[in-house]
């Protein structure tokens, strides 16, 4: 039983999920699929520790074991932070 930690390269399949089910980012080649994309897509390469990806996954990943899948819930704070309309623009 390998687990991950600070230092290790890993490759990560995921799907981005809204509160809503709605799939907002995805590498899953079936998930794709099912959304019209045709194309190749390739699990995402990263370093742990070297703030890669957003706080709160990277922090739900250390630890973890490999090949398997996990189901991870983060919060505003813990990602891009919560939304300020003040920001977005149309």
């Amino acid at each position: 039983m390998v687990k991950v930690k600070t230092g290790d390269f890993i490759e990560l399949e995921y799907t981005g999920k809204l509160a809503n089910g709605k799939i907002f980012d995805t590498n899953n080649q079936e998930e794709a699929k099912k959304l019209g994309f045709k194309g190749k897509l390739n699990p995402l390469v990263i370093y742990l520790g070297n703030h890669q990806i957003v706080t709160g996954l990277e922090n739900d990943i250390l630890g973890k074991e490999l090949n398997k899948k996990y189901v991870v819930n983060i919060k505003p704070e813990d990602a891009y932070g919560k939304k300020d309309l003040k920001l977005v623009s149309c």
